[in-house]
């Protein structure tokens, strides 16, 4: 009989290029090698544990009421371009001196070349109160990062009643920084002026870009909306309706009533990255910003939201290393 908690390794299993991660990135990649290069089912092989693709973007819109959920989902194995293995479990392990992994199920895996692009993960565990405030039902707190909780952000959006409504935003980075505040307009579009809305952000500016974040503060200031930097949600009550906010200047926790929170929750990389050895001391791939190239391992390779290069962590950027990848990843081979 097996035990429990041991891994296994009943086969290896050989591909020239291995891509973790079948998002927007992997996914987008996998496209291209398809149509770029002479392969076989065994070239190019893509793991990932989810049974579901989601269109992130998306979110945002059925957060808004402007898009039906279903639009923005598809089962996985239909996303996976033609020509492309598919291996539905997560990777637990990869060990870069060997060119090798192991997934959850306990098989290794052999590569030539490997692509990472999993992502990085909204954690709202990290905020006490925010997960059991997110997943409670009668609860008015909400958040466009998760295909869920999108959901339940446009039944409170369109049954709000008035009152208190306060949306935040972490420290960088998150995914698609504009999303915050794209839903609070989108909010405030559905509710006209029976809210007192107030945006509370860690970052010292309202967008990262000048010419954008001071459009959208003359926007906030003519619609009304205060806004208030430096200050981090460090709690949520969700029974009590009561949110705690740290002042990050001076370190004073404020505490404001809600009728309304959409909290956006810190965001993490994945752990199984770190522990192969791979990141930087903050966890995500350590790549050459120019190349995508792993710094100590040749042949390997990391885009898209899990990598260490100075970008936002869009669908916009992915669509824009892609290119480069696709190259230099080709060259490489070559």
């Amino acid at each position: 009989m097996l035990k429990k908690n041991i891994k296994y390794s009943f086969a290896t299993i050989h591909s020239q290029i291995a891509i973790i991660g079948a998002g927007t990135g992997g996914v987008n990649l996998a496209a291209h090698l398809s149509r770029s290069m002479q392969l076989s089912p065994t070239c190019v092989r893509i793991f990932d544990p989810s049974k579901i693709h989601y269109y992130q973007p998306a979110f945002t819109m059925i957060g808004g009421g402007l898009c039906n959920p279903s639009v923005s989902q598809g089962k996985m194995e239909k996303m996976i371009p033609k020509l492309i293995s598919f291996t539905n479990y997560k990777v637990d392990l990869i060990n870069p001196e060997e060119n090798s992994m192991i997934t959850e199920d306990g098989t290794t895996y052999t590569f030539e070349q490997l692509v990472i692009a999993p992502g990085i993960n909204p954690n709202p565990s990290l905020i006490p109160g925010l997960k059991e405030a997110l997943e409670d039902p009668d609860c008015p707190v909400v958040s466009i990062y998760g295909f869920k909780a999108a959901q339940k952000t446009w039944k409170y959006i369109k049954n709000f009643k008035g009152g208190k409504a306060i949306f935040t935003e972490p420290i960088a980075p998150i995914k698609c920084g504009g999303a915050p505040q794209k839903i609070l307009f989108l909010a405030r579009d559905t509710w006209g002026s029976k809210a007192q809305i107030e945006f509370i952000k860690s970052p010292d500016t309202v967008f990262g870009v000048k010419k954008y974040s001071d459009a959208l503060a003359n926007l906030h200031s003519s619609h009304g909306t205060k806004v208030s930097l430096k200050t981090s949600l460090v709690e949520v009550n969700g029974k009590e309706r009561i949110a705690t906010f740290k002042d990050l200047v001076t370190g004073e926790l404020i505490k404001k009533d809600f009728d309304f929170l959409h909290a956006v929750p810190p965001h993490t990389p994945h752990a199984f990255l770190s522990k192969s050895g791979l990141t930087n001391e903050a966890g995500y791939v350590d790549v050459n910003k120019f190349t995508l190239q792993h710094n100590k391992f040749q042949n390997i390779w990391g885009f898209g939201d899990c990598a260490s290069i100075p970008t936002s962590k869009t669908a916009a950027a992915v669509m824009g290393q892609t290119p480069i990848i696709l190259k230099n990843l080709k060259n490489a081979i070559d």
